[in-house]
């Protein structure tokens, strides 16, 4: 699904695009409780964060729907998401270090 694809989702949906949101940040606090707290300030300052905590919930989402349907023909599609997912839990962990600690951040 293309950030287009995401945007126009969300256009469409409305209200419960913000309910999905909700979830979807609420999805990234479980992958990091001991950061619960900022994961939770920084989607509510933070629009690329957010952004980024949506994309790693449909992504999830997504690969939920296929296990399920569990189609032989769906298993390069699979595999991309949990790749994609993989990589947007690397960045959302790099966006909450560094908002953690900017100095440390650009060190690393």
């Amino acid at each position: 699904m293309t950030r287009f694809d995401r945007g126009l989702r969300r256009h469409q949906l409305g209200t419960k695009a913000l309910s999905s949101a909700t979830m979807h940040v609420a999805m990234v606090r479980k992958l990091f409780p001991d950061w619960g707290e900022e994961v939770l300030r920084l989607a509510l300052c933070n629009a690329t964060f957010r952004d980024m905590c949506e994309e790693y919930g449909l992504a999830v989402e997504a690969l939920d729907m296929l296990e399920q349907r569990n189609r032989p023909h769906d298993g390069g599609r699979m595999h991309e998401y949990r790749v994609l997912i993989k990589q947007l839990e690397e960045d959302l962990k790099h966006e909450l270090l560094a908002a953690h600690d900017p100095e440390q951040w650009r060190k690393i």
